[in-house]
């Protein structure tokens, strides 16, 4: 089974997340300020690319992503580009995602919402 990794605003990546874990996140609207524009990978990509890139039709994580006239681990997209608002103000984080423990390495970890 495909397992998808997404980047918050401020880069870091979160997953792995089953593909059914991923729509229902983008269909309840935790990803709305971004909405198809988040960058998504699979496992064995290295770089990332946007939902609008993968699911040009709808639909997103619904099947295998469409990857135009290139490999599967060579998506199109670099790093996210810095002046969306999503990268500015960060996603919200979905109700069942528990962020990484850094175990009082304070400054380290996700801030949703946070300065």
């Amino acid at each position: 089974m495909a397992e998808w990794f997404y980047l918050d605003r401020t880069g870091a990546e979160y997953g792995p997340f089953p593909p059914q874990k991923m729509a229902a996140w983008f269909h309840r609207g935790d990803f709305r300020k971004i909405g198809p524009d988040l960058l998504v990978r699979l496992r064995d990509w290295h770089r990332h690319a946007t939902i609008r890139e993968l699911y040009p039709e709808g639909n997103p994580f619904a099947g295998p992503p469409y990857i135009p006239h290139q490999s599967q681990a060579q998506p199109s997209h670099g790093a996210p580009a810095a002046s969306h608002p999503y990268y500015l103000h960060g996603p919200p984080r979905p109700p069942e995602f528990e962020p990484p423990s850094y175990h009082g390495h304070s400054g380290y970890g996700p801030s949703y919402g946070q300065a």
